[in-house]
């Protein structure tokens, strides 16, 4: 494969995310305040970008200690 032949992704996902964190489906920005702590349990959430060529997905696990923090995480 070629770097000619690499199609960016042309939209964002992400399911189970915290409450209170959103995704820009075109650009993939995660952002958001988380509303509740964790309290040291992850928050399983599964991200995926989406091309012509098809969808992949990977994990994120979110512990969030603190509820009420702005989090900022670019693409």
């Amino acid at each position: 494969t070629s770097a000619n032949d690499i199609q960016a992704p042309t939209s964002y996902g992400a399911s189970g995310r915290p409450n209170g964190i959103s995704i820009d489906t075109g650009s993939g920005l995660l952002s958001g305040t988380p509303t509740t702590a964790t309290n040291g349990t992850p928050v399983n959430t599964t991200l995926s970008a989406t091309n012509s060529g098809g969808t992949d997905m990977q994990n994120l696990a979110f512990t969030i200690s603190k509820g009420d923090q702005t989090l900022s995480f670019p693409s």
